[in-house]
């Protein structure tokens, strides 16, 4: 890439890491905040990790100093960035501080598919740019960052998965420079889009955003701690002894997600995890399914599981002599008792060297977005069910917000036949708009007041 007087030169700080401070102080959607100090800027964001990295920028002397719309342009922004020399440093000398106009001429929203947020931007010295951040697994694909090597996409996965072991939120952040060519042309395409309607307004869209956020260059790994509230586990363990089962959907990666829970107490030090990840085959997610099953049943003494089966079978053939059950439910329920014997057969005691017994050995389940369409298909649906009621808690990392509301009625429709009377009833807790369709789907929706908007209050049934 062309390096320019725009990423510093001449700072105390390396040039790449200028230009990372530059594209982090750029690539958000975050608003100032006009302060009594004029040294002193504040911001508005819908998003706590966006605040925190251009904090972040600020601190090590490139500082967000206005956000205006651009008059000229239709949606457009024009950004005011302040470099200031020094780590921390609050330059008294105004002859010390440099000021640079940008202007954000489109934004690509963040969604739930793409993954990644993208910004259009002309720069002071006349360049053109476009600026991406968004989750590993989209923009570490070779369509989006053709311009790294292997090896360099190969090391940015390591920092993710190191950041995600380590309980951080990860983002990736990629550009390039353009031509004025390029970049007036893939503007221009995407108004044109953007002035269609219905699916051809989808499909233009789809095609542009495709064009734009391709052959980047990878720039930066970050990472952004999600600091837990005071009482969370205290919270989860209430919970627990209330005999309600508590599961985390979320749309952090794995490492980040499995992380947080063993922080927060969802997920014990001594808990078995079994993991349903990665699969891009039916066949796979199957397979981890059943393997997860058999694994599970192996721990139960075979005299409990059968006697709890038994008991079932019993109970079962007393209402169909009965006539209590309609014949057009029998075979279903017949057809459930593998499950439901499963789900509520005893689990072995362990002793230890005194014979004393020792708690029940406890299992976690996580699974990714990617496995879950398969998991949720017809035709494993029940025994994925079966899996997740077996296990002691469960984990759903990577997910849409279509997902989240799809788990939900999994175990809606999915408990609700397979036991006598009245399912469960599910409560959903979210702060964000990526909560809605959860939300919306649970029998009690509630909102938490939070830092990413009032979507999800606007949605509950309750709003705390």
């Amino acid at each position: 890439m062309q390096q320019s007087n725009v990423w510093g030169v001449g700072s105390a700080l390396p040039v790449h890491l200028m230009e990372f401070l530059t594209v982090v102080a750029l690539c958000h959607t975050v608003e100032t905040r006009s302060a009594v100090d004029e040294e002193d800027v504040s911001f508005e964001a819908t998003s706590p990790d966006e605040k925190a990295l251009v904090e972040g920028a600020a601190k090590y002397g490139v500082v967000l100093s206005s956000t205006n719309p651009d008059p000229k342009v239709e949606g457009g922004r024009r950004l005011l960035l302040q470099r200031r020399p020094g780590q921390n440093a609050k330059a008294k000398d105004v002859n010390l501080i440099t000021t640079e106009e940008y202007f954000v001429d489109a934004t690509v929203d963040y969604d739930s598919n793409r993954k990644r947020m993208t910004v259009m931007v002309r720069h002071p010295d006349g360049t053109f740019h476009i600026h991406s951040k968004g989750a590993e697994s989209k923009l570490l694909e070779v369509e989006a960052c053709s311009r790294s090597t292997d090896e360099q996409r190969k090391k940015a996965l390591e920092r993710v998965t190191e950041f995600g072991i380590s309980g951080l939120r990860t983002l990736v952040y990629a550009t390039r420079q353009i031509t004025r060519d390029e970049y007036h042309s893939l503007l221009q395409e995407r108004r044109q889009a953007m002035k269609q309607f219905g699916e051809a307004r989808v499909q233009a869209l789809n095609a542009s955003n495709e064009r734009i956020e391709s052959g980047l260059e990878l720039l930066a790994v970050t990472g952004v701690e999600d600091t837990l509230q005071p009482g969370v586990n205290e919270c989860l363990e209430s919970l627990k002894v209330a005999g309600i089962k508590v599961w985390v959907l979320t749309g952090d990666k794995e490492e980040t997600a499995v992380a947080v829970s063993q922080a927060a107490g969802h997920f014990s030090e001594s808990m078995t995890l079994f993991r349903i990840t990665g699969c891009k085959e039916f066949s796979e997610a199957a397979r981890l399914v059943f393997n997860s099953l058999n694994e599970i049943k192996s721990e139960y003494d075979e005299v409990g599981y059968a006697a709890a089966q038994e008991e079932l079978e019993e109970n079962v053939l007393e209402d169909v002599r009965g006539g209590k059950m309609k014949s057009t439910k029998r075979r279903q329920k017949l057809g459930s008792l593998k499950v439901s014997a499963s789900i509520t057969k005893k689990r072995r005691k362990r002793k230890d060297s005194t014979g004393s017994e020792l708690p029940d050995e406890e299992f976690g389940l996580v699974v990714d977005g990617e496995s879950l369409q398969h998991v949720l298909h017809p035709s494993l649906r029940i025994a994925f069910l079966n899996l997740c009621m077996s296990v002691n808690t469960v984990l759903c990392c990577r997910l849409t917000p279509f997902q989240k509301a799809a788990v939900v009625k999994l175990v809606q429709v999915g408990l609700g036949e397979s036991k006598r009377g009245a399912g469960p009833v599910i409560a959903a807790v979210g702060d964000g708009g990526n909560d809605v369709s959860m939300i919306l789907q649970a029998d009690v929706g509630i909102g938490i007041y939070g830092q990413e908007g009032r979507e999800a209050t606007r949605a509950a049934d309750y709003a705390l």
